[in-house]
């Protein structure tokens, strides 16, 4: 590959990256995770280390089914507002295209 070729590649790989970041801190705000029983900052947290320590989103996104799959109490924010549910749809959109 051909470093012009690189850099076309990662500029639209970075630019996916910044809409996706976008779109979920709008879901963060229309969905008011952060309020009541919503989304711990350690929940959160946990999901960036994930994130930063992978370039798979099969790993992300297994990472929060598997959170939102837990049954202790402190898991329900997951499913508060249908959150899990609706980062996973954000994640995986970019790859259907």
């Amino acid at each position: 590959m051909e470093v012009k070729d690189r850099a076309i590649i990662e500029r639209d790989v970075d630019k996916q990256k910044t809409e996706l970041i976008d779109k979920v801190e709008q879901l963060m705000k229309d969905s008011r995770i952060w309020e009541d029983d919503g989304l711990k900052e350690s929940q959160f947290r946990n999901l960036m280390n994930v994130a930063n320590s992978t370039t798979s989103v099969p790993v992300i996104t297994n990472f929060i089914k598997y959170q939102i799959g837990r049954t202790n109490r402190p898991n329900i924010q997951w499913h508060y507002k249908n959150f899990g549910i609706n980062l996973i749809k954000m994640i995986e959109e970019p790859l259907k295209t």
